[in-house]
């Protein structure tokens, strides 16, 4: 896909005044270079520009022979513009040098906004500054009320015009504020406060402030500003008049307030210079005393500045010395480190060293046992920590693990003095064995113990092997019941153990866990569950946390020189990137769960390993090679102390380095072909092209409005194999469990980013993804924001635009309905300026045959009809069974075409029905959030909100109602009931969208009389309704075919 590069169109109206080489001469100064200018020539007379600004300008210049008012100027601008970003500069006003290129900087940060605005200076008739400058910041409510935004501060987005943004040519004046509401109503303003545009006074602009004109009732500007605002009430809510209305009278109230308070200021300031005057004669005649008695004191200060030298002098000579002694020190002990005595004395220095720490145990064991007072006081802090609690701990400083180490072995102290034991499950067919190799390091497995009893359900068993340890290991499992116990005579290491162990082992899966890791709640629930969900998962692994709290690994790499590493360490856990299930390289041994049967089968641990470290990362490329999946499951959590029994850090490193030897030995065939070498393209074994996918926010099924849609396409790309990114950009914050109640848990979905956020995102992820789908209009236009400038960021990706639906038609019935016109040659703009959005994409997806067409009408012929799939499932209940009406749609916003229907419905058309048919109840599914909907208050009339499974409201309607009268793309809703058995009236309009027939599938109306009639007849006419519920059936299982939605969907994404 290949974006220009954004250029800015200055629209100049010209009436040819003298002060118009000026204002193009600030243009010609700009310092973004990327500028045309439109020259508009409103008097149709020409225009005198100095020969030399046309050599320096990018010149349209635009005429139609004729004189044009300022509105039909500004729009004849408009159509002649080209630029991405537009700008008006009349021809007696000017801009600084920095103008557009402050506007275009601050645009791009705050890629929310469609419109920036600078502050501007009034200047008088010969350019010379004056004090007034309009420098307010955005207020949606103000602008209601007035126009305080001079038109040449305003740099605004072309993709605006697509929302049918024009000048009204009914307005001489205040044309501008117009345009400003009509923008307002699309996006929000940004300010940059910075003076870089003049408005020269005595011009035709008419920014001003209302309450100037309010004593003469028949000034022109008071007609022309009572003319906006005749236009404008109807469209705004009475909401959003009595906003207005507040605030101008907060505003008088103010304005009166302030006034009495100045007053009241002016009287304090006359009696507050009095008295300073006053008080200022007093200080300067006690200044004058002070200033002898400080002379004075000068003079004693210079004296002790001179003995303060001479000690300083003094300490120099004496630090000296102690340098040269402390040099003679050092020379000594090296002298004496070098020496052949401290050499042979080495032995006894250790031995020592040895009896002085088992002395300090022993002193602190005592000091336990005789309730030492401070103890007592640490017991209670740490008595009842949960895993999570961990966190206190910090990774990496051994002086913060020793800490974690004295914790654990004060509860184990405790456990040990007391009587209690621990008694552990023993079943007899345990669903899972959870296997512990032991060496030592008695208190982190007691703690580890006691997140097994806690956390892990019923079915398990638990074998322990104890390589011979000398520490309170020995009296810890003294204490344990229902626990296999294997204890060895000598250390023969974690490898060797684990094969020993797993002989005495019953269950059918078996879990593998480290004695230094605490396991989180449900976390080997959530494994097992991952495990018996598919036939070729060989493993599965957690997420795993340091004691910070932060990532030790959520899955492994391996790389191809065979070196691993755990994907995000370090990182926080609680990203997005972390919070999906996906297929790794391998899991670390620390938590590895798998088939008992599968693990004996292919000859358990190779002995290669032996003692310990890279003996799963080999078991797991092993599985790999029998065509076994290796899963990551992020809702299996445990915390992990970390090389706890391996001897530190230094003998973990060696045994590390001698075994990736032999993994690239062995597996050379597997490593090579690891050609991807960053982690973000290594995380995940998945061979499966790359999707970013841009919806507004995770696809409930309940929302309505599409959703139902973009789920089905998504999960089927998953399913399909393609590795998925979600990205929900207007509604980017949801809670985990709702996003993944609804999508596949393989799908990464990158909340909590959003708009600001997108164009970062693409960025971090350059030239990762194959694909991206953006869906609907308003999200393309932020996408569009995000790379118009930035080229780089889609290099190589194929681009699908997703229309969803042309919502054009559907904003031009709205304003008709309102009792608007809206003109033949203005339709044809709005609908070409929607469909223009697809410029330089891959490939346009629409929901209709008729709105592909739009499309292709203006030469977009790589364009796909994508409707919908449903597996019909019609409920089974008669009609005599069923009383209800049925209405469902996403009822959010006051100007929706759901929220319009349902009022029209129910004040024109439901209490008709209920007069005819007594007990007669309309039920409403979806959210009902819409402020408008208060007024909807009848006992016969069911809210039922937000629902998710609709199967037992469907199966008590007997009818279903959808009264649109605006709508774009296809009535989905229609669909899905007939597909549940429940037949429709509709309006004619959604009746054309699905290519159906008045009494073949539906019943269709078109007025309120008409639509009381045919809902009358369907309530009570059963063949009637079992015809149209036949029919109906037959046309979902037709045009909503899962198999050919299918085929079609990825006809798109594999070309």
């Amino acid at each position: 896909m290949t974006l220009s590069m954004p250029l800015v169109s200055i629209i100049c109206r010209s009436i040819n005044r003298p002060e118009l080489n000026q204002a193009l001469e600030s243009i010609a100064g700009q310092e973004y270079p990327s500028i045309e200018v439109v020259l508009v020539d409103a008097l149709g007379k020409g225009s005198s520009i100095v020969p030399d600004l046309r050599q320096k300008l990018n010149l349209v210049e635009v005429s139609t022979g004729s004189q044009q008012d300022r509105s039909a100027a500004a729009n004849l601008g408009l159509d002649n513009a080209s630029g991405e970003f537009i700008l008006f500069l009349d021809d007696d006003d000017f801009i600084a040098p920095a103008h557009i290129s402050s506007l275009m900087e601050h645009f791009s940060k705050n890629q929310s906004a469609g419109v920036v605005y600078s502050s501007v200076r009034k200047v008088n008739k010969l350019g010379e500054e004056l004090e007034e400058v309009f420098a307010r910041d955005y207020d949606p409510v103000l602008l209601r009320r007035d126009n305080y935004i001079p038109i040449h501060a305003v740099l605004f987005s072309r993709l605006l015009l697509g929302d049918g943004c024009r000048f009204d040519e009914s307005l001489t004046v205040f044309e501008d504020w117009d345009f400003w509401l009509q923008m307002s109503q699309f996006v929000d303003f940004t300010h940059v406060n910075k003076i870089t545009a003049f408005y020269r006074e005595g011009g035709d602009s008419k920014t001003t402030h209302f309450n100037s004109l309010n004593s003469d009732k028949n000034h022109p500007l008071k007609l022309a500003r009572t003319a906006v605002l005749n236009k404008w009430v109807k469209r705004w809510t009475g909401e959003q008049l009595d906003e207005a209305f507040n605030q101008t009278e907060r505003i008088n109230y103010q304005k009166e307030r302030r006034i009495s308070s100045l007053y009241s200021e002016l009287l304090q300031t006359k009696t507050d210079g009095e008295n300073l005057e006053k008080s200022l004669l007093e200080q300067m005649s006690q200044l004058k005393d002070a200033l002898f008695s400080e002379s004075n004191e000068v003079l004693r200060v210079k004296a002790n500045i001179s003995e303060l030298n001479n000690r300083l002098a003094s300490s120099h000579k004496h630090a000296e010395n102690l340098r040269e002694h402390a040099e003679s020190l050092q020379l000594t002990v090296d002298l004496i480190y070098s020496s052949k005595l401290w050499r042979l004395m080495g032995p006894i220095r250790r031995v020592l060293r040895f009896i002085k720490g088992q002395l300090n145990r022993t002193l602190v064991k005592e000091s336990r046992e005789h309730g030492d007072q401070e103890r007592k006081q640490k017991d209670e802090l740490v008595k009842d920590r949960a895993p999570s609690e961990t966190s206190a701990f910090v990774n990496g400083n051994e002086g913060s693990k020793s800490y974690y180490r004295e914790v654990a072995a004060t509860r184990l102290d405790e456990f040990l003095g007391s009587s209690d034991r621990m008694v552990f499950c023993s079943e007899t067919t345990p669903r899972v064995s959870i296997l512990l190799v032991l060496y030592n390091q008695a208190p982190l497995t007691f703690l580890c113990l006691q997140s097994v009893k806690r956390t892990v359900p019923d079915c398990y068993e638990l074998v322990i092997v104890d390589n011979n340890s000398d520490d309170q290991t020995g009296l810890l499992l003294e204490r344990l019941d229902g626990v296999k116990i294997i204890k060895n005579d000598t250390n023969t290491g974690f490898v060797k153990a684990v094969n020993q162990g797993v002989n005495e082992c019953s269950g059918r899966a078996l879990l593998l866990l480290n004695n230094d890791a605490i396991l989180h709640e449900r976390a080997v629930d959530f494994a097992l569950n991952r495990l018996d969900s598919s036939d070729d998962i060989g493993a599965v692994g957690g997420k795993i946390l340091l004691l910070d709290g932060s990532l030790q690994e959520a899955g492994s790499q391996i790389f191809s020189d065979g070196s691993c590493a755990g994907y995000g360490r370090g990182d926080d856990p609680n990203k997005p990137e972390y919070q999906f299930c996906r297929d790794v390289d391998y899991c670390s041994g620390a938590f590895l769960l798998t088939s008992r049967e599968l693990f004996v089968e292919m000859g358990k641990f190779d002995l290669d390993f032996a003692p310990a470290y890279y003996e799963e990362s080999d078991f797991c490329l092993r599985l790999a090679k029998r065509n076994y999946r290796v899963v990551y499951e992020p809702k299996s959590v445990l915390t992990h102390y970390e090389f706890a029994s391996s001897g530190g850090y230094d003998r973990a490193a060696q045994l590390q380095i001698a075994h990736k030897k032999i993994i690239q030995e062995k597996h050379s065939d597997l490593l090579i072909q690891k050609l991807k070498e960053s982690a973000l393209e290594s995380r995940s074994v998945s061979r499966g092209e790359k999707i970013l996918f841009i919806d507004d926010r995770v696809p409930h099924a309940g929302l309505g409005s599409g959703y139902p849609r973009c789920k089905e396409i998504i999960m089927l790309l998953a399913d399909g194999g393609f590795d998925i990114t979600f990205y929900p950009l207007t509604r980017p914050t949801e809670d985990w469990e709702d996003v993944y109640a609804t999508l596949p848990t393989n799908i990464e979905v990158m909340l909590d980013r959003g708009i600001d956020g997108l164009e970062n995102f693409l960025f971090e992820r350059m030239g990762y993804y194959d694909t991206i789908i953006i869906s609907r209009d308003h999200n393309m236009r932020f996408f569009l924001r995000a790379t118009v400038a930035r080229q780089e960021l889609i290099k190589g990706i194929r681009i699908i635009y997703d229309a969803e639906a042309v919502v054009a038609p559907r904003r031009v019935l709205r304003r008709e309905l309102l009792g608007e016109e809206v003109t033949e040659v203005e339709k044809k703009k709005l609908l070409k300026n929607e469909v223009s959005l697809a410029t330089g994409v891959d490939r346009v997806i629409t929901v209709s045959e008729k709105e592909a067409s739009y499309y292709q009408s203006y030469g977009f012929e790589a364009t796909t009809v994508l409707g919908h799939s449903l597996n019909p499932q019609p409920t089974p209940r008669d009609f005599s069974d069923r009383k209800d009406i049925l209405f469902v749609g996403a009822l959010r916003d006051d100007e929706s075409p759901n929220v319009d229907s349902l009022l029209w419905f129910c004040s024109d058309i439901f209490p008709v029905l209920l007069q005819r048919n007594k007990g007669l109840r309309l039920v409403v599914v979806g959210d009902s959030s819409a402020p408008s909907l208060d007024t909807v208050k009848h006992k016969n009339i069911d809210f039922l909100g937000r629902v998710e499974d609709l199967s037992d409201i469907y199966n008590q309607a007997r009818i279903f109602v959808a009264p649109t009268r605006f709508a774009a793309g296809i009535p989905h809703k229609i669909h899905e009931a007939a597909s549940r058995g429940v037949p429709t009236v509709a309006t004619g309009l959604l009746t054309a969208q699905l290519g159906w027939s008045h009494e073949e599938e539906l019943l269709s109306a078109d007025n309120a009389e008409d639509f009381v009639c045919q809902c009358d007849r369907l309530l009570n006419e059963k063949d009637l309704w079992s015809s149209l519920r036949t029919t109906a059936f037959a046309a979902v299982k037709r045009d909503c075919s899962p198999e050919d939605f299918k085929r079609k969907l990825f006809s798109v994404v594999n070309p």
